[in-house]
């Protein structure tokens, strides 16, 4: 029993990678983890994944160095590349970028396992913390920018997308995401947005009781646009409401429903009705608005009416 248990304890590592990638690479993803921000630090993590598979294949191989080495890393590169073609059947999305990153991770890896083997310290110590950054590189980086919009977000509050462009634009999304515009528009015309969306990361907006918006509509009648909040409750409650924007260059403001408790705020959907035929909003200020929704005015009466 101890010598069946010796010979199958090296064989652990390659397993468990094997396991921790399949798991990594074919679970499904939550709502909105596919696209955005999440969605690239996601691609990007293939690079430490692969870089991980790489040295784990090459414990398991007898240690002729060059052969090792190349036998690690193409084998890294085939399984990698096989479960990104499968992706699509697990309900996850295959991309050149992702294999990209993956092989930015074989290459560390490789290059660690080269580093490993040579007969001086410094060599040696400067190869494999050279491939120990240029995994970790990729999502490190993506990370930190993450970090400093998130930062940035939270100083502009209350305004979600300010008249300047800024590092918080990079929570904002159009979808379909054919729209490259600096900034944000929505529209009906070819390559442009139906709709947009924020990523809120959770904020509280408890405080806010509506949105505004300045932008410029090129359509011959003013325009509904219909706005959708969507909580991060137990629930996963989905406020709605809209504005109606004039045509040329103006701000309009819509209140949330009365009794909305924006603790929590998953994302903010800007969207265009079906109808709207050629109409196109360019966005150049959204933020929201302190306070609830002032009571309406009493309607008109002549003095002595009723």
């Amino acid at each position: 029993m101890s010598g069946t248990f010796q010979r199958i304890l090296p064989r652990w590592p390659a397993m468990a990678a094997l396991i921790l990638i399949a798991w990594g690479l074919l679970m499904p993803l939550p709502p909105g983890w596919s696209a955005g921000w999440r969605g690239e630090l996601l691609n990007r993590l293939h690079a430490p994944l692969a870089c991980g598979l790489t040295l784990a294949l090459a414990w398991q191989l007898p240690s002729h160095r060059r052969f090792t080495a190349l036998i690690s890393t193409v084998a890294t590169t085939v399984i990698l590349t096989l479960a990104e073609m499968v992706q699509p059947w697990f309900g996850r999305t295959a991309s050149w970028a992702d294999l990209g990153w993956t092989l930015i991770g074989v290459m560390a890896g490789g290059i660690g396992l080269v580093a490993r083997w040579k007969p001086h310290r410094w060599p040696r110590l400067a190869g494999m913390t050279f491939a120990f950054f240029a995994a970790l590189a990729p999502p490190g980086w993506w990370s930190w920018k993450v970090l400093e919009a998130s930062m940035t977000a939270k100083q502009l509050l209350p305004a979600l997308l300010p008249p300047q462009p800024a590092t918080a634009d990079f929570f904002w999304q159009p979808a379909p995401r054919s729209n490259t515009s600096a900034r944000l528009v929505m529209g009906r015309n070819e390559g442009s947005a139906v709709a947009v969306r924020l990523d809120a990361r959770n904020e509280d907006w408890s405080r806010y009781g509506g949105l505004e918006i300045e932008g410029d509509l090129q359509h011959s009648v003013p325009l509904e646009i219909g706005i959708r909040l969507d909580l991060d409750d137990a629930a996963q409650t989905r406020v709605r409401t809209s504005l109606m924007m004039q045509p040329g260059t103006g701000t309009a403001r819509a209140w949330w429903p009365a009794g909305t408790q924006a603790r929590h705020t998953r994302q903010l959907v800007l969207f265009l009705p079906v109808e709207a035929g050629a109409a196109r909003l360019l966005l150049r200020k959204i933020r929201l608005v302190e306070g609830a929704k002032p009571p309406e005015p009493p309607p008109f009466s002549p003095t002595g009416h009723n």
